[in-house]
């Protein structure tokens, strides 16, 4: 990925963790839970991208009309397209559309001839004369057919039948399985969708019910939203259920649910609204017109667009999966308002609704967080082992591995620990809101400004810790600092052997006096000694620095809290200092180097910035940013 994020991706070297089986998360987004066998197995004819998405032109708004029964697999379909040409001409409209039996096309209302592809997934639509940039036509298909079952990697894609249930899901190219489209994400449109069904099912849907009928055999749904929605965000549904609303949240929360679980449903889901409120704190107010949840029974968990599809499983009457749907809800900021320009930047929607779960869990259950990043860790290394993926730039076949979930989430907890909480919170919230980015031009801003603001300051070191005498051996280095300016994290990185021999201490000094132990082991001769290559000492470090066996590498906690140098001036002279209990060489210290970031400087309030009537929550020319 071209996002430079600097120094922070420098502490996902290496690093490891275990805990206990009752501190595992809950299964976020479970249709995207990754299976390692299922990986070997698909390496042959692996696709290099995401299929789908064209060029030339930008869909405005989508009509969509279906007629089913979930009985039958069978979908009646019309769709119309507002589309506005981007290309110097345009004389085909290419679309999306895998299966089906294409009836008719329409260009401005007059029939227009059309053609497939061999294997059926694309729609071509001649136009009665070519079109420049700038233009704006409306096309629409009529077609039937019963839906091509979509599939990405084992994970569920497209229209999907459970039972009396029938739902889709379009990550991230399943849309297409339903309906026309440009099948990609930075094409963002308006969506009204309208739904016929036998009378006893309900269809939930993106944006408001405009629209609501029924005769003595069928019932019809118009779901209307004037907000921009990616195609594979749209939330369609049907089934027999229940709904059920929330009048206490601030902003209006309908839930879809089964009967037979509607009491434990309740339970579980009775706290979105405040976890809209944290969200809201965070990110600045809740983007769309309103929320819910709509279950099903198959085994999808996605994040679409204002009514999150999510399978019944998640359902326990315990909330033991409460961080799914805080995750859930996240995205409705992170993937649905802001939304990635292309399918390699997923891990930055993924990754901060991932972190979302900890800022829940950190306000309900404090105790748990670390033991919750921990487990994080885990399993983003249990995969590592097998798979070396890139964060910012996966095949397709890892768009949703664990490389992209835990080790996202753990580079928003440590850009969050880097900065400082209070200038996080006031970065985080960036705009726009409601529009499709490329978090390029937002995260590259952002990591400049928090890069040029690291300090490092390198010891020099004599490669060895024995000091004669007896009975505690010291070694002492420092380093005179000259800057001037008030600290607000402090880290170590060194590289230390020491034999197994005896009893090592490490403490680093600072000019005030004030002291941290860093290390303090006591070590028979029956174990293993102490290497630590490139280690990075860090309070919110996922493992503690001697967890494990050595060689001790990436990331770690120190023994005492680096937290308590916070608020020191780093002008003086730093010590580490090192203390040994035998005579003799006992070991080296080959680097030591002292990591400073200065506190930030005050969060200014929110303003109004751009004169729009809305609170701007960031606004990256603000001279506070470039001068930290």
């Amino acid at each position: 990925m071209r996002l430079r994020l600097g120094a922070f991706l420098f502490f996902f070297c290496v690093f490891g963790a275990g805990v206990g089986a009752e501190d595992e998360p809950p299964p976020d987004c479970m249709h995207r839970k990754f299976s390692l066998s299922a990986a070997k197995a698909a390496v042959a004819g692996l696709p290099e991208r995401v299929p789908g998405g064209h060029d030339g032109y930008d869909v405005l708004a989508y009509d969509l009309r279906f007629h089913l029964d979930p009985a039958v697999q069978h979908i009646v379909g019309t769709a119309t397209l507002e589309i506005r040409c981007t290309s110097p001409s345009l004389a085909t409209l290419t679309l999306d559309l895998v299966g089906y039996t294409v009836a008719e096309t329409w260009a401005n209302g007059a029939t227009a001839p059309y053609s497939r592809d061999a294997n059926a997934e694309l729609l071509s639509i001649q136009l009665p004369q070519p079109i420049t940039a700038g233009s704006v036509i409306l096309v629409s298909a009529q077609y039937a057919g019963r839906p091509v079952a979509g599939n990405w990697f084992g994970l569920e894609n497209g229209v999907r039948y459970f039972g009396n249930t029938v739902y889709q899901g379009g990550e991230p190219a399943g849309s297409r399985y339903l309906y026309p489209c440009n099948d990609r994400p930075d094409d963002k449109a308006r969506f009204r969708v309208t739904t016929t069904v036998p009378r006893g099912y309900l269809v939930s849907g993106t944006g408001l019910l405009v629209g609501a009928t029924s005769d003595a055999t069928h019932s019809t749904f118009t779901w209307n939203t004037e907000h921009q929605v990616t195609p594979y965000a749209l939330a369609w549904a049907v089934a027999p259920y229940r709904e059920r609303g929330d009048d206490t949240a601030a902003v209006p929360i309908v839930n879809y649910v089964f009967s037979e679980v509607a009491g434990p449903a309740g339970f579980d889901l009775a706290r979105t609204g405040q976890m809209m409120e944290l969200y809201a704190s965070q990110f600045g107010p809740y983007p769309f017109e309103k929320y819910g949840h709509a279950l099903i029974k198959g085994y999808l968990v996605l994040e679409t667009q204002t009514m999150t599809t999510m399978s019944q499983s998640v359902i326990t009457g315990t909330r033991k999966h409460e961080p799914t749907v805080a995750h859930e809800l996240a995205h409705q900021w992170w993937g649905n308002s802001i939304t990635p320009a292309e399918w390699s930047e997923i891990w930055l929607n993924e990754g901060m609704a991932s972190f979302c779960e900890v800022l829940w869990i950190e306000a309900t259950e404090p105790a748990r967080v670390r033991s919750y990043l921990e487990r994080f860790t885990e399993e983003y290394l249990s995969f590592e082992r097998v798979f070396a993926v890139p964060v910012g730039a996966p095949e397709p076949r890892f768009l949703f591995s664990p490389t992209i979930y835990k080790k996202g989430g753990w580079v928003f907890h440590m850009l969050r620990d880097r900065v400082g909480e209070a200038a996080f919170d006031w970065l985080l919230p960036f705009a726009p809101c409601a529009l499709h980015v490329d978090p390029r031009d937002v995260f590259l801003d952002l990591s400049q400004s928090i890069d040029a603001r690291r300090h490092e300051y390198v010891m020099q070191t004599t490669g060895d810790t024995q000091i004669p005498g007896d009975p505690l051996q010291v070694k002492e280095y420092s380093i005179a600092v000259s800057e001037d300016f008030v600290i607000g994290d402090v880290d170590v990185r060194w590289t230390v052997f020491h034999q197994h021999l005896g009893f090592l201490e490490a403490t680093l000094v600072a000019p005030s006096g004030k002291s941290v132990v860093l290390l303090s082991r006591f070590a028979p001769v029956s174990t293993h000694g102490t290497s630590m290559e490139g280690t990075v000492l860090d309070d919110e470090a996922p493992m503690r620095l001697e967890d494990g066996y050595p060689p001790y590498r990436g990331w770690r906690r120190p023994m005492g809290l680096l937290a308590a140098l916070e608020g020191e001036r780093s002008a003086g002279t730093w010590r580490l200092r090192f203390r040994t209990q035998e005579t003799g060489y006992r070991g080296a210290v080959d680097e030591a180097t002292l990591l400073f970031l200065p506190a930030p400087p005050p969060a200014p309030d929110p303003a109004d910035l751009n004169g729009d009537g809305r609170v701007d929550w960031l606004d990256f020319s603000s001279p506070s940013v470039g001068t930290w």
